[in-house]
């Protein structure tokens, strides 16, 4: 028995993937927030493996949210039904890779024409296994979507506050690079805002020519960006910025990457390292932090952040595009170290979590 479409819906739809991490659901938030201003009639569709700590999106009048199977081809179909683009953010899972290719051939059997791939810095260039993946993806997105942009993100600047732990309870910062080797973060704040002005030059050229498939991107089809803040950042001037900016008197420390693994291995198991929810997502938007914010780990993210990082040890050239797609350079760590101050904050040796010493 075959499983019922979508029911019909007047306006278009853009589809979202992988909503409830925690890219995918502040875009979706600011997305649906940018929708509801510009295009009425245009309707966000998050797909999700899992429904829960979702309730507050589902109360967003443009948004629909679509529980979906990556082994169930069907769950796709119908959460793609009358999809003009797809916004892709990769699961986090060992499976990202052919989860991305089912659901590329679900796009293409549902029609939908365009797709924004949110992928890392490095994809295409490095060997490392996370970088392999998203390139592979990207190659898929590319030989079977019409019009494609492909956004190379640098480390996000949030990932940081998985530090926030050893800051406050050891006055560490470990990492697993030299004191001097050169990392490029950028605010998730800035990829969102690109990805709602690319967005919206669909929705509007969409609305112009809605029988045309070409260019649906308009200046930005077939773009691959590269997404970075202004500045290049050793260890030693990220610990230094953190310092000043939260009144702070933390050290680096050199580890292996094996125990930097360990270290975020142990904040799975921590309580209060929960799943993103909306309200959590409206405060990363929002101009002021707060120190509840403790990004959900797992281990594919684990993994891929330290592939991230390893990757600047082998190459850290950078030209950003963030100017060309937003007409500024985006946000620094500075930025982000002073709106998060609070999850800085100074230390007490209590409560030790992980095994670095």
């Amino acid at each position: 028995m075959s499983t019922p479409l979508t029911p019909a819906f007047t306006g278009k739809r853009i589809a979202l993937t992988n909503a409830n991490s925690w890219g995918g659901c502040c875009a979706a938030v600011q997305l649906s927030r940018g929708l509801e201003k510009n295009f009425k009639d245009v309707q966000l569709v998050c797909l999700v493996r899992d429904d829960e700590n979702v309730a507050l999106l589902k109360k967003l009048k443009n948004v629909k949210v679509e529980k979906v199977d990556y082994e169930d081809e069907t769950t796709l179909e119908r959460a793609l039904h009358g999809v003009s683009c797809t916004v892709m953010f990769l699961e986090w899972h060992e499976q990202r890779v052919p989860f991305g290719k089912k659901l590329v051939a679900a796009m293409k059997k549902a029609h939908v024409n365009s797709c924004l791939l949110v992928s890392i810095l490095g994809a295409g260039q490095s060997q490392l296994r996370g970088h392999r993946a998203y390139h592979e993806v990207e190659q898929e997105v590319r030989g079977n979507i019409p019009n494609y942009v492909i956004l190379r993100k640098a480390i996000l600047s949030q990932v940081f506050l998985l530090w926030s732990s050893s800051v406050k309870e050891r006055g560490q910062f470990p990492m697993a690079t030299d004191k001097s080797t050169l990392a490029t973060h950028v605010d998730l704040i800035d990829v969102v805002g690109v990805i709602e002005t690319v967005v919206n030059e669909h929705c509007r050229v969409d609305s112009q020519h809605p029988d045309s498939i070409v260019n649906s991107f308009g200046k930005h089809t077939h773009k691959i960006y590269t997404l970075a803040g202004p500045e290049q950042t050793h260890p030693g001037g990220i610990v230094q910025i953190l310092n000043e900016s939260s009144d702070n008197n933390v050290e680096f420390k050199k580890v292996t990457r094996e125990e930097l693994r360990e270290y975020f291995m142990s904040l799975i198991k921590n309580e209060g390292w929960e799943v993103p929810d909306v309200d959590q997502c409206n405060s990363i938007m929002n101009s002021e932090g707060d120190n509840r914010r403790q990004i959900a780990l797992t281990l594919p993210m684990i993994d891929m952040l330290l592939d991230e990082y390893e990757w600047c040890s082998i190459d850290n050239a950078l030209v950003p595009d963030m100017r060309e797609v937003l007409g500024y350079e985006g946000r620094t760590l500075r930025d982000f170290f002073l709106k998060e101050k609070e999850a800085f904050k100074p230390y007490c040796a209590q409560n030790h979590t992980g095994k670095l010493h």
